[in-house]
């Protein structure tokens, strides 16, 4: 139970809780609604952060999942995390999104699954 000591306290904690409460819808909409897409295939993300939600399309039952992030400190968070047995199935990249994408292409890879996390610009 949270001890409140004042408006801003409560105004904290409610934040907490709708972030939560959106982080469980996005969950519900992006990979329980398409789990059966996602067992068993071969997941390529855009935009994958962290790499949290390259975690949960494992956790959907993903072959393997690639995730591409740009931003070199989001990559280095990946390896913070424990593991919990799917750290084998996921390769979190550090590179251009868009030229990922067109170097994959390039060799012939296929996946099932294509995620696209934010928005992207060529550069």
């Amino acid at each position: 139970m949270a001890n409140f000591e004042g408006p801003d306290d409560i105004g904290d904690e409610v934040g907490k809780y709708t972030s939560v409460s959106r982080m469980h819808a996005r969950h519900a909409m992006l990979i329980d609604a398409h789990r059966h897409v996602i067992s068993n295939a071969n997941v390529f993300q855009l935009g994958a952060g962290d790499g949290t939600w390259c975690f949960a399309f494992a956790a959907a039952g993903a072959s393997q999942v690639i995730g591409i992030e740009e931003d070199a400190k989001l990559v280095e968070r990946f390896s913070d995390y424990p593991d919990v047995g799917m750290r084998e199935r996921i390769e979190l990249r550090c590179a251009k999104p868009l030229k990922a994408l067109v170097e994959e292409i390039s060799v012939g890879r296929q996946y099932e699954v294509v995620a696209l996390s934010g928005r992207f610009t060529e550069g």
